[in-house]
């Protein structure tokens, strides 16, 4: 049975201008502007009080989707690009995606949410509501699509307490059986899923995470050098970018670095924000990597792409990942990944990478060592991950995401 005619989704958006889930939450909608068009008629559950940063994307800007813009004028002039096609978000949309904005006061995972987010939709003429997370308002009163990204939390159960373990592996349960549909990154997700829940196997679809718009362009090497000189960053480096959390595994990858006797010539960038509790965290990577070593922190969105292209390499050595979002955007800026063969890493990076066991650190060293030194190595695997992040440009997670909508809209709960 297949669904026909205009699909009204209402997506849980609410972490729209946020990290993590809140970068596949816009490759998302720009996804659906691109693929979409008068297909589907889009409600985006948001704050009342939206985030102040504009993100980059002419396709969900020219949607009418909040804080989208279609020009970035704050950065730099890129250049080169993709081999592919003429990208899609300088494409002109032949039938805009209707959007429509819904004003949410609760906050995502708060007890609040259970109450507002049901009364907010109640009335609402919707075919489904998607929730990008598996943390779902329990009382919705439409048909449910769930996104769940990873399952790091029962996995490596030691990095909850028991009480919130118990909890995400509760509300979990509650959101797969609740949804008709659940979309995951990747087969690796998917397969632990179905171990771990075998009743919702049947409903599990792979879609990815895609590639932001500003990925599918590379900086000019004049813009990447304006930039790391206002930066003071060090002329050769590798980058690992991405939350400091213990599943990450950095201190590994420092101790690794410290090794290799690379530096001073070749220096290790930690780019990422670290939660309150993982403050001892940092500080143990930064005493293992040594004086080559720097915490960053947080980088701007927009200047994520003149980060990766001046790195002579990106390292992901993640205990486990449901997706590898830095991974991907190495790729696609033409620079050589070493990563964990852990988690969704190896279906993600295939040959456009060195993949490592997360526990080798002679062999980390040694990849280091290789990658760094090696400038036809690097050449070769850039072009390899330029190739590979094709498949993951936005209008294919959106054509993607909608054919899971229109099969959840067909079902009844099967």
């Amino acid at each position: 049975m297949h669904y026909s005619g205009p699909l009204r989704v209402a997506i849980d958006a609410r972490q729209l201008w946020e990290l993590g889930i809140g970068t596949y939450v816009r490759n998302l909608v720009g996804g659906l502007a691109r693929a979409s068009g008068a297909d589907l008629e889009l409600t985006l559950l948001l704050p009342r009080r939206p985030g102040r940063d504009a993100w980059y994307d002419p396709a969900a800007a020219e949607a009418g989707i909040p804080g989208a813009v279609a020009s970035d004028g704050s950065a730099p002039v890129h250049s080169g690009s993709l081999p592919s096609a003429p990208l899609p978000s300088a494409m002109p949309l032949s039938a805009p995606l209707r959007v429509r904005v819904i004003g949410v006061r609760a906050g995502k995972q708060s007890a609040a949410e259970q109450l507002e987010v049901p009364f907010r939709l109640l009335g609402q003429r919707l075919d489904l509501v998607h929730v990008p997370h598996y943390v779902a308002p329990l009382a919705v009163p439409h048909p449910l699509v769930v996104t769940v990204h990873d399952v790091i939390h029962l996995l490596f159960p030691e990095l909850l307490s028991p009480f919130r373990r118990r909890m995400a592996g509760r509300m979990l349960a509650l959101a797969l059986r609740r949804a008709r549909r659940v979309i995951v990154p990747s087969r690796r997700t998917a397969d632990d899923l179905a171990q771990l829940f075998p009743f919702a196997s049947r409903k599990l679809r792979v879609t990815g995470s895609g590639l932001a718009a500003r990925f599918m362009t590379v900086p000019s090497q004049e813009a990447v050098e304006a930039w790391r000189a206002v930066r003071k960053l060090p002329r050769r480096y590798g980058v690992a970018v991405g939350a400091i959390r213990p599943h990450k595994n950095l201190v590994h990858l420092a101790r690794a670095y410290a090794g290799s006797g690379l530096a001073p010539d070749v220096g290790l960038l930690v780019a990422g924000e670290t939660p309150p509790r993982y403050a001892a965290l940092e500080d143990e990577i930064a005493a293992s990597g040594g004086p080559g070593l720097q915490l960053i922190g947080w980088i701007p969105d927009r200047e994520l792409p003149l980060l990766y292209a001046g790195a002579d390499f990106v390292a992901v050595p993640s205990l486990y990942e449901g997706f590898g979002l830095s991974a991907l955007e190495g790729m696609a800026s033409g620079v050589p990944v070493v990563a964990a063969d852990a988690g969704s890493l190896p279906e993600l990076v295939g040959d456009a990478g060195l993949l490592i066991s997360p526990h080798d650190l002679s062999g980390w060293t040694a990849a280091l060592i290789r990658v760094a030194r090696d400038a036809g190595l690097r050449a070769e695997l850039g072009a390899r991950g330029q190739e590979r992040a094709r498949a993951h440009r936005l209008e294919q997670l959106g054509a993607d995401t909608l054919a899971v909508y229109r099969e959840a809209a067909a079902c009844a709960g099967s």
